[in-house]
């Protein structure tokens, strides 16, 4: 990690080679019209018989070319609240996850089980699996191994205009959008805290593409703003995306 940031400042230049082996590939897209608005929860019904990720981005993720003409639109600003951040207004649940679309299962499981691509049935919440850690390329047990990530860190979407929604069920629906939660190795969650891509990106560089276009599309989706240096580490981010 510690020479992560000369890493990242080449990764412009090696861009196309790191996309041709990355292999992570994924195309959901959402409408530009839905900026501002969150979508609505839904739980993945796709089963998988692995139990593999096929395509390692969560849904609503832009393409890369969406991803950059979203990430030109995005307010400029420094970071600022109007009133005290408070996490338990994202995630109200009694040990922090709720379970905001009533399926009988909290957003912690609801992202592990999109993420493995399992079919949700009530009462039956509890989803497991292999998969590759895709902020450190490590293998991981999901749920076991896993932190689920908020790819925009709660308290840098409070910073970066939460603060400012009057309606409280927007926070909650942020905490829970499946579009912006990873399950990872909870070392590498707990290393990156709330930090925005200029100061953090994920030690599995074959990633940056896919974690560029996660952020950018959230960001973009509520509306958010990021800081000139924000955008700059998701321009680069963006850039080893090659012809993704």
């Amino acid at each position: 990690m510690k020479d992560q940031n000369k890493a990242f400042a080449l990764a412009a230049v090696a861009g196309a080679i790191i996309a041709t082996g990355a292999g992570l590939i994924g195309t959901h897209t959402i409408s530009t019209s839905q900026r501002g608005m969150p979508p609505a929860l839904t739980t993945t019904t796709t089963t998988s018989l692995t139990g593999e990720v096929d395509d390692p981005v969560p849904p609503r993720t832009p393409d890369a070319v969406t991803a950059a003409g979203w990430l030109s639109e995005l307010a400029r600003a420094k970071p600022g609240a109007t009133r005290e951040y408070d996490r338990k207004l994202f995630l109200p649940g009694a040990r922090g996850w709720a379970d905001p679309d009533l399926n009988g299962c909290d957003g912690r499981e609801d992202a592990i089980a999109s993420w493995l691509h399992a079919k949700v049935e009530r009462g039956h919440c509890a989803s497991s699996g292999p998969v590759a850690d895709v902020y450190t390329g490590q293998s991981i047990m999901l749920p076991g191994d896993a932190d689920v990530d908020h790819v925009v860190p709660l308290h840098e979407a409070w910073l970066s205009g939460a603060s400012r929604w009057d309606d409280a069920s927007r926070w909650v629906t942020f905490g829970h959008d499946l579009s912006n939660l990873i399950p990872v190795l909870s070392s590498a969650n707990r290393a990156k805290g709330d930090k925005t891509p200029d100061r953090w990106m994920p030690s599995n560089d074959g990633y940056w593409c896919e974690y560029g276009r996660v952020y950018v599309g959230v960001k973009h989706t509520y509306g958010l703003t990021v800081t000139v240096a924000e955008g700059e580490a998701l321009g680069l981010a963006l850039e080893t995306c090659g012809h993704r």
